[in-house]
């Protein structure tokens, strides 16, 4: 549960700081035209764009979960405890950044690097993040001092981070269905 719950919070550190899905957007520059016009639907797009974040993600976490595995000497399940929980953290962010990243698209920039560059903004984000994870692990918490029953308590975070993925997937879909006439 430990391990778990650190590469909750760990992924949620390193992975709420990640700007691809965020920008993945106002990545596409003048060319964002071009992609609002191909004949593809709005889940399709949102899909394809977490996926494709989701394996860079994948990628990074095997990654760290092996270095934990080797240099900690964990077991391999403590390590695949930190890879899930990690993964499950990263599925959330890209969800919430496709959908904070519809709201703010910059297509009309100067250098590719202004992207990245989100000053208040990306705190903001970060900070939401972080407090919508927060509240998720409190109610776990709650429920564990209250049932004092692990399993549970471990199957309702990962439960509500997976329902608050899909909320933003959700919340997402319809921002990519609707368009963005406005830019």
């Amino acid at each position: 549960f430990v391990l778990l719950a650190f590469g909750l919070l760990m992924g949620q550190f390193v992975y709420g700081n990640n700007v691809l899905p965020f920008t993945s957007l106002s990545r596409e520059g003048k060319s964002f035209y071009i992609s609002q016009t191909l004949p593809i639907e709005a889940s399709s797009n949102i899909l394809g764009r977490a996926l494709a974040i989701l394996l860079i993600d994948l990628i990074s976490t095997a990654l760290m979960s092996l270095a934990f595995l080797f240099i900690f000497k964990l077991s391999f399940l403590q390590a695949f405890a930190i890879f899930l929980g990690m993964m499950i953290s990263a599925t959330y962010i890209s969800f919430y950044g496709l959908y904070r990243g519809s709201k703010k698209i910059d297509i009309h920039r100067q250098k590719p690097q202004e992207v990245t560059k989100t000053g208040i903004y990306g705190v903001f984000k970060t900070l939401l993040s972080l407090v919508i994870f927060v509240v998720i692990c409190a109610l776990s918490f709650g429920l564990y001092y209250l049932s004092e029953n692990l399993i549970a308590s471990i199957g309702l975070a990962l439960l509500l981070i997976l329902i608050a993925a899909l909320f933003f997937y959700l919340l997402g879909e319809k921002s990519y269905e609707k368009g963005f006439m406005d830019i």
